[in-house]
């Protein structure tokens, strides 16, 4: 299993979730293949109808290039600035997954122990419990079984807490076959590990985050909900028409997480599951 091998090889993760997306081969860039670059990629914004973008480029010492471009809504003249923040998505899983090897070295949750233990059964349903619990392990590794969120999760608008929303759309919450057998993506799977996670280690996923991850790597600005400075500089986002605003509520667990690397200077983020 994938996190089976990655529990015992937890130092080299730091660096993935760091580095791996963005990346240099060399301790240089030259300004040509830049121009090249930022050129292609606002093609691609154009036809793509997309407001704007921040690109990073990092080796493993500097950052080599930092920038934003683009315009703060669809339509508008106003060109985005360094102050706004942009959503990263679901990288956050990264920090879900992390965050959850952190608590099994500490021995305060199990990967291979059914969730049920420690959700009990008000939050989905397994016909396949007796003979093959899930585990956060199988939620990770996105071998549950449980369906993607419905539109009602994923477009819900009023933040709410991780527990309460998760119960509330509990019976959208059916295992499809048994827990292991095969892959399929589900954004419900990592709010089910968060919850876990929180349950686990008696804190909010807030919390864990901020002191095992984010204050050990020198992450200095951040936020996991939805308050200022974000409201009045996040970027909006648009589903594929380029025109429909996503809600700003975030997803199914209404949760962001925004940050700044102040060693590495990087651009401001907001990330949701």
């Amino acid at each position: 299993m994938i996190f089976s091998w990655l529990r015992n090889r937890a130092k080299p993760v730091y660096l993935l979730l760091l580095c791996g997306y963005f990346s240099a081969t060399a301790s240089a860039i030259e300004q040509p293949a830049i121009s090249t670059l930022l050129k292609q990629l606002d093609t691609i914004r154009k036809e793509q109808a997309t407001p704007a973008y921040s690109l990073v480029i990092t080796d493993s010492q500097q950052t080599l290039l930092s920038t934003v471009r683009g315009v703060e809504l669809a339509g508008q003249p106003q060109p985005v600035n360094p102050s706004h923040w942009f959503r990263v998505g679901s990288i956050t899983k990264s920090f879900v997954a992390l965050a959850s090897l952190i608590a099994e070295e500490k021995q305060l949750l199990a990967l291979d122990k059914p969730i049920i233990d420690t959700l009990g059964p008000a939050y989905y349903q397994n016909p396949w419990s007796a003979t093959q619990p899930l585990t956060l392990e199988q939620l990770l590794e996105q071998t549950s079984g449980l369906p993607d969120m419905s539109q009602a999760e994923w477009d819900h608008n009023i933040p709410i807490p991780l527990d309460t929303a998760l119960k509330k759309f509990a019976d959208q919450h059916t295992l499809q076959w048994p827990a292991g057998e095969f892959y399929s993506y589900s954004n419900t799977n990592y709010g089910l590990a968060g919850l876990v996670l929180e349950k686990s280690t008696r804190q909010s996923f807030d919390d864990f985050i901020a002191e095992e991850i984010f204050k050990p790597l020198g992450i200095v600005k951040a936020s996991l909900s939805f308050q200022a400075p974000l409201q009045q500089n996040l970027i909006t986002g648009y589903n594929r028409d380029g025109k429909t605003p996503f809600p700003i509520g975030i997803r199914f667990i209404d949760r962001w997480v925004s940050w700044l690397l102040r060693r590495m200077k990087w651009r401001n983020f907001c990330a949701s599951f």
